[in-house]
């Protein structure tokens, strides 16, 4: 609970209010009593009101945490073990998932420089996942989402064992689909990117139920900006290849669609979950058909 924090603040002023004392009493003993006197009173210090006002707010702060924790102890508890198995998750991402893929790998005779650029990309959109935890759970323990904070966490770690899935045994089959294919790169990357959207696109879909679940206006926006950083990864990643690889194949009005694509304002339909739902099925539907474009344009140069 932090307490041990307000207690080294307050015996902080304790001990300047001690060394006000000390300095006060050799002045008592001073023969330039008035002229020590008055330059002490000259020195810049806070009204004894505010002083005490200060004070209060430090103490009342920490009863407040202390009382959220009496009243929500479970879903502190909840809160603290879910974390701790999300870090035992992250670093077996980092040791034995890592080392699974490079096994895998191997096996099939794939070269070091390509899994090792897998994991790269595959540890952006982890870490992605991950830096969703904690604002989520800061939006729950200031009274928001209790009882859907379980749900909405099951539904972000079911999104995340799926890319962990798709790393591991889905990948290295989309290589070898295009390894030998002229342009096969970005054929390659073109099919990753729409594979890993279908993941991010049932992660909205399921999340979708929770936030048409709630009642507060508050909590369905935060839970649908919440999740954005996730549904534009694809979107991010497709436009910046093409950037980087400079494909002369792939016109700027294809880089324009894809920027209005990631513009889409949900929040607009907040009210009503079935033009809520159209909105995310006419995205995914202009999504796939930006990618076959790109795709088609590629085969034909």
């Amino acid at each position: 609970m932090g307490t041990d924090n307000p207690k080294r603040k307050i015996l902080f002023v304790k001990a300047q209010a001690e060394k006000f004392s000390e300095r006060l009493e050799k002045i008592n003993d001073s023969e330039n009593y008035f002229a020590d006197l008055a330059a002490l009173e000259s020195e810049p210090r806070p009204s004894f009101e505010l002083l005490v006002e200060n004070l209060a707010r430090i103490i009342s702060d920490t009863q407040r945490k202390v009382d959220f924790f009496a009243e929500h102890k479970n879903l502190v508890a909840n809160v603290v073990s879910t974390w701790a198995a999300w870090s035992d998750s992250y670093k077996a991402f980092k040791t034995s998932l890592h080392e699974e893929l490079i096994a895998a790998c191997r096996d099939d005779g794939i070269d070091e420089e390509i899994f090792a650029a897998w994991y790269d990309d595959w540890q952006k959109k982890r870490f992605a996942i991950e830096q969703r935890f904690l604002p989520l759970v800061e939006f729950a323990i200031k009274g928001n989402l209790f009882d859907a904070l379980e749900d909405v966490l099951k539904t972000l770690q079911e999104y995340k064992a799926s890319v962990d899935k798709f790393y591991l045994h889905e990948r290295k089959n989309i290589y070898q689909k295009f390894a030998f294919q002229a342009g096969g790169d970005s054929q390659e990357k073109f099919e990753t990117e729409s594979e890993l959207y279908k993941l991010v696109e049932k992660f909205q879909r399921n999340l979708q139920t929770i936030i048409f679940s709630r009642d507060k206006t508050e909590e369905r926006i935060f839970l649908l900006r919440w999740a954005e950083p996730l549904l534009n990864l694809s979107i991010d990643e497709i436009s910046n290849f093409i950037r980087e690889k400079e494909l002369d194949a792939i016109s700027e009005e294809v880089l324009t669609q894809f920027a209005e694509l990631r513009r889409k304002n949900f929040a607009t339909y907040l009210a009503d979950s079935k033009a809520y739902s159209e909105a995310v099925q006419k995205r995914e539907k202009e999504f796939n058909a930006l990618i076959f474009k790109m795709r088609k344009d590629l085969r034909k140069s």
